[in-house]
């Protein structure tokens, strides 16, 4: 596994025994991960089926999201080292219609 996390330039942290507070910390963002899955699905009217797709959209907006503590810089922007392109969002939950030329 460490090949693989080194050639996908991951960096593998193991989480410490005892200290509770760091699980903290991963239990907090997870449950801001599940409250804002669930009210984008109440409001979109989405089916329960695509609830994975609603917790990858919630992620990806997560991760494309300014934060203060990052200086104004999004998570993936100081991975890849450059700014998201926030054209490429997309409305969750609306309707859609195919178009055939």
């Amino acid at each position: 596994m460490t090949d693989l996390f080194s050639k996908r330039r991951i960096i593998h942290q193991f989480s410490c025994i005892e200290r509770p507070q760091l699980n903290s910390l991963v239990k907090r963002k997870y449950f801001d991960i599940l409250n804002i899955v669930t009210a984008l699905m109440f409001y979109s009217n989405v089916p329960l089926k695509f609830w994975g797709e609603c917790v990858k959209t919630v992620v990806f907006l997560m991760n494309r999201t300014p934060r203060i503590v990052l200086n104004s810089k999004s998570p993936f922007g100081i991975l890849y080292n450059k700014i998201p392109k926030y054209a490429d969002f997309r409305v969750f939950g609306c309707l859609w219609y195919a178009f055939t030329l």
